[in-house]
């Protein structure tokens, strides 16, 4: 893994982390419920970008 991708894997990974956990807690708040889709969605996208950035060439 190059250097410079280093700093957005970590990004990625923080941000994959807080989806997750939004998702918990816009499922267990009824009035968010709406929004889980979006969050789950969100750390599918970091997942994916995760792997195209450290997978091997």
């Amino acid at each position: 893994m190059m250097a410079k991708n280093r700093g957005l894997v970590i990004v990625l990974k923080i941000i994959a982390a807080l989806s997750i956990i939004m998702f918990f807690v816009s499922y267990i708040v009824q009035s968010m419920r709406q929004y889980a889709q979006i969050f789950v969605f969100a750390a599918l996208l970091c997942a994916l970008g995760i792997y195209a950035l450290t997978k091997k060439k």
